[in-house]
């Protein structure tokens, strides 16, 4: 029996350092890994035993740069890891953690640390800041006179002799020396001894380990260790074995067998009193690569830092352990290792471990092996027996973590980093070069985010890059705006979008805006100030590697495009990133142990814009009664009938809800899944991922109308009677005039005017006035009081900018008849013509002031523009937001229609331009028309208005698209058909007005009947 060949431990030991043959690095790049670097200025490493055993190729890592964070806030951790994980190829491992202590330091020169105290400054080499240190001489000497423990695994090494101590390992026999790292504590996990390493995470393909590794984590469990008293290990150090058991702690002597000699005390060292580390499943990576996981996305694990850190010096370490699947480490020990042979040999064919052995299948250093036992060759395996079962390792500079801000208190801070370093791909590999960490920032509009990054002057002299030799630069401005249409015209990301992903040009600052920031911050971030003072910036020379932004306010909403000006080398390297911001906060969630399986929430908005950038579209339901909940992956999550729950708040006030299912690749085949609805949560199980979101049914909405008046007279204000009354006969909505010029004298006659149909009583609010020059002009809103409600009113702040002839004013109403509540905000605008195409531009710009001033609502966009003909053309509304962004904005007035009157034109100046949900699909297609107004009534042309009205329908959105496009397709057919009765010859307006009366009455009549149907239905 060969047994010294087979591997043995404890079974109370848990180890995950039983890994398969291979080279396998592991590199940091958020936080910098340093790979043992300090300020090399060539690729390799100078020392690779200066702070801790990486085992990694001594080209990775990146030179010394500190950075801090606020406790409370979330940081992206990414790396590169070189080997699979969540592959059946290998088993993986990785723990992150990290340490806080006030010696704790990167240290000044490469040398490692000195081992004896005698030859370091004033014999101390805890505070001799020349050399770097993270665990401190005194652990380091524990470890190295500690005895191991001799129930592990160690193959053929040779660990005898004098090779006993925890600084021997299989994976390190020798006991070489790398800073003061325990060798024993850095090959396991959990430790059974004391160390001063806090957990954050661990990530692991088989997560039933989880329960086992976060109650054996020192955050939660103490330790017990031999404490031999310290006069004795300062004097005698060296000449004596510290035990590693109670038993023989508590028969420890020193002198040995001197019974009245120093005594050693068995002591139960208290845990770190934090909380259990984080526990999941790894992400997928695949062999050979060190590179991105699934979708080229990084592999990225989001830390929030603990509230209760504060501390100027911590370091971060990441851990990385590959086991092969030739035999079942987690379950043998030294007490079983017989049954563990057997199993082992049994599994390869042979029924013997004698015939095994004969044939070469041991675990030695290159085994030669018979594959055919009657045949006379060999075969030797790539076995390296203190690399079966590898750990690998790297660790970040030093950084600090200080206590938020007062105002920042509940929440969420987003860390915004720049990971890589000067060169081409080839260059730095394994680091990577510039990109901005995260590269693609999810954040609510109220969010806080703390820019920073560091770099290095000692980069590789050599090393491809644009600006001073050797130095890291960056810095950060917004991208310019879109040149020519680019893909299907859908943008990626929710709201207006500011600056375009494509164009490799930045934005002038006097015309950009990014998250709200104020134009000093942009300066900023555009000249790396502080951290520069003048001098050659054109390329960023003369600013600091270190950059700090601090903590600043998302006050912004939109999908922002940024640069850096100098690493961005089209063709041979990019560094852009992008920012979303929505009106609520994305949440992402791990489910049980499943680091993959996340809980993504979007708002209602953001699920309809990245719906429609998928051709996608929702048939079921009338309305929105939840945010869209995302269960990812996709797939198929449990197995054995076991089901994932979920709860999601829900509009209480909505009715007939049903909760849907879809997919987020096409939003296609929306599927009812079995929920019960309590209150305003609704409860389900699925054991599938992918989108869900509730639906109800809502009542029909109004019709909204625009007209423009000059001024007012008898005649004019009788045609306005009846044009209103016409665009209000279908269900007695909205409508907005301006170029009031007689304030006094018209609002009152106008409103009573519409006041003259006494079935119904219609509201009115005015603007104040108006207008660059002395000659003013206001808006007017006039709504029914049975259908909306006034909400409030808000008038354009315009004076920073000066963007508009007229200030836009806006009122915000609600549907009374909606069970949900439905808000929409009326924007009027009277574009100046000679500058119609810079107005619209910035009409994104009052929406989004709109939502940051009363919150996600939808919202019409609607007036005289001057939006065509010799004013503006698609070519120059091309660039845009306002009309290419066909997500957030819908027009519903096209280029083909005439809102004039007079017959020597064909323009469509006035436009009606929709954003939000709730509008977007409750409009019944077809119903965006020009009425007319003037030629029905045959009015000549000194008697016409200079505008026809223009006017769309709002109503219920059917069960499917199809019976939505009837429904829509028989409104009109109605409508045409009444049209066609209407030509009555009589001038009298009395008449006409009770005509008009009874044509809304039995519409309305026809309405209620098919509201009845759809019910029934």
């Amino acid at each position: 029996m060969k047994m010294d060949r087979y591997f043995r431990f404890n079974l109370g030991i848990c180890v995950l350092a039983y890994f398969r043959l291979t080279t396998a690095d592991i590199y940091l790049h958020n936080p910098r890994g340093s790979n043992n670097r300090l300020d090399e200025e060539n690729r390799e490493v100078q020392n690779q035993k200066r702070m801790f055993d990486s085992q990694n190729n001594n080209r990775g890592g990146y030179n010394v740069g500190g950075l801090l964070y606020y406790a409370g806030s979330t940081l992206p951790i990414e790396w590169t890891n070189q080997h699979s994980c969540m592959n059946p190829n290998s088993h993986c491992e990785l723990v992150i953690q990290y340490m806080c202590g006030d010696l704790v330091r990167d240290g000044a020169s490469r040398t490692t640390i000195r081992l004896e105290n005698s030859q370091c400054r004033n014999f101390d080499c805890n505070t001799d800041f020349e050399y770097g240190m993270n665990e401190n001489f005194e652990y380091y000497q524990n470890c190295r006179y500690r005895l191991r423990n001799r129930g592990l695994f160690i193959a053929d090494q040779n660990l005898g002799g004098n090779r006993k101590y925890a600084r021997n390992t299989r994976q390190n026999p020798t006991g070489n020396r790398y800073g003061y790292e325990c060798p024993e504590e850095r090959d396991y996990y959990p430790y059974w001894e004391p160390s001063p390493w806090k957990d954050i995470v661990i990530m692991t393909n088989d997560a039933t380990r989880c329960p086992y590794y976060q109650e054996e984590s020192q955050n939660v469990k103490s330790r017990w260790t031999c404490v031999v008293p310290k006069n004795v290990t300062e004097k005698y150090t060296g000449r004596f074995d510290i035990p590693n058991n109670k038993a023989d702690c508590e028969a420890f002597r020193y002198p040995k067998n001197d019974a009245n000699g120093a005594k050693a005390s068995w002591t139960e060292i208290p845990s770190h009193g934090i909380p259990a580390p984080d526990c999941r499943e790894t992400q997928f990576s695949r062999d050979n690569h060190l590179g991105n996981g699934i979708g080229g996305q990084p592999l990225v694990y989001n830390w929030t830092i603990p509230n209760s850190l504060n501390h100027e010096q911590c370091i971060m370490r990441m851990r990385y352990n590959i086991s092969t699947g030739d035999y079942d480490g987690w379950n043998t020990s030294s007490a079983n290792i017989a049954s563990a042979n057997e199993k082992f040999y049994k599994n390869l064919g042979f029924s013997e471990e004698d015939a095994a052995s004969d044939r070469g299948f041991v675990f030695e250093d290159n085994p030669q092996i018979k594959l055919f036992n009657d045949l006379g060759f060999e075969l030797e395996l790539a076995v390296n027996t203190a690399q079966f079962g590898r750990t690998f390792q790297d660790r970040s500079f030093i950084f600090a973590v200080r206590p938020q801000p007062s105002e920042t208190s509940g929440k969420a801070i987003h860390n915004l980093n720049v990971r890589g370093k000067r060169g081409n791909i080839v260059e730095v590999f394994p680091s990577v070069e510039y990109d901005f960490v995260p590269n693609n920032l999810e954040a609510a509009n109220g969010d806080y985010v703390h820019i920073q990054w560091t770099g290095s002057n000692t980069n590789n002299a050599g090393n491809d890059g644009n600006g001073q030799a050797r130095s890291d630069r960056n810095n950060i401005v917004l991208l310019n705006s879109q040149v020519y249409p680019e893909g299907n015209g859908v943008q990626f990301g929710p709201g207006a979008k500011y600056g375009q992903y494509g164009t490799n040009y930045p934005m002038h600052l006097d015309n950009s805006t990014f998250l709200g920031l104020s134009r000093e911050d942009r300066e900023n971030l555009a000249f790396n100030v502080p951290g520069a003072f003048g001098g050659e910036l054109s390329q960023l020379d003369d600013a600091s590697p270190y950059f700090n932004l601090g903590i600043r306010k998302i006050s912004q909403m939109g999908t922002f495009h940024y640069m850096c000006t100098r690493n961005n080398d089209f063709s041979n390297r990019d560094q852009k990133g992008r920012i979303m911001v929505s009106s609520s906060p994305t949440v992402y969630e791990s489910i049980g142990w499943m680091g993959d399986m996340k809980l993504n929430e979007w708002s209602s908005n953001d699920g309809l814009n990245l719906m429609k950038s998928k051709g996608g579209a929702i048939s079921v339901g009338d309305d929105f009664a939840s945010d869209f909940i995302v269960l990812a992956p996709e797939t198929k999550l449990t197995d054995n009938g076991k089901k994932v729950t979920i709860r999601i708040d829900i509009n209480e006030d909505a009715s007939d809800i049903g909760i849907y299912r879809s997919n987020t690749e096409n939003f296609g085949g929306w599927t009812k899944v079995d929920a019960s609805i309590n209150g305003g949560m609704a409860e389900f199980q699925t054991d599938q991922g992918g989108v869900f979101v509730a639906r109800s049914h809502t009542n029909v909405g109004p019709i909204i109308g625009i007209v423009k008046i000059q001024s007012f007279s008898a005649l004019k204000l009788g045609l306005l009677l009846l044009t209103l009354t016409i665009a209000t006969q279908f269900l007695d909505g909205a409508a907005q005039s301006h170029e009031l010029r007689s304030p006094r004298s018209g609002h009152p006659i106008l409103a009573g005017a519409f006041n003259l149909n006494q079935t119904e009583s219609y509201g009115m609010i005015v603007s104040a006035p108006v207008g660059r020059t002395s000659s003013k002009e206001q808006y007017a809103y006039f709504y029914s009081l049975l259908t909306l409600q006034l909400v409030n009113e808000h008038l354009f702040d315009d004076s920073l900018h000066d963007w508009f002839e007229r200030d836009p004013y806006t009122a915000l109403f609600e549907v009374k008849l909606a069970s949900s509540h439905t808000k929409f905000a009326a924007i009027g605008l009277h574009a100046n013509p000679g500058d119609s195409v810079n107005e619209m531009g910035h009409l994104h710009e009052v929406y989004y002031q709109i939502m940051n001033t009363w919150g996600e609502v939808n919202a019409l966009t609607m007036g005289n523009f001057y939006a065509d003909c010799e004013y503006a053309n698609p070519v120059e509304l091309m660039s845009k937001p306002i009309y290419y962004d066909r997500v957030d904005y819908h027009w519903y007035i096209q280029w083909e229609a005439d809102t004039t009157t007079n017959s020597t034109t064909d323009c469509a100046y006035d436009r009606i331009i929709g954003s939000g949900i709730t509008l977007q699909m409750a409009v019944i297609p077809g119903t965006s028309n020009v009425f007319k107004f003037d030629n029905k009534w045959q009015l000549p042309d000194e008697k016409r208005s200079k505008k026809n009205l223009v006017n769309f329908v709002v109503g219920p959105e059917q069960s499917s698209e199809n019976e939505g496009e009837a429904s829509g397709s028989k409104n009109l057919e109605n409508r045409n058909k009444e049209e066609k009765v209407d030509k009555c010859e009589d001038d009298d307006l009395e008449l006409r007005v009770q005509l008009l009366e009874k044509k809304r009455d039995d519409l309305k009549k026809q309405q209620l009947k098919d509201r009845i149907r759809q019910l029934e239905e």
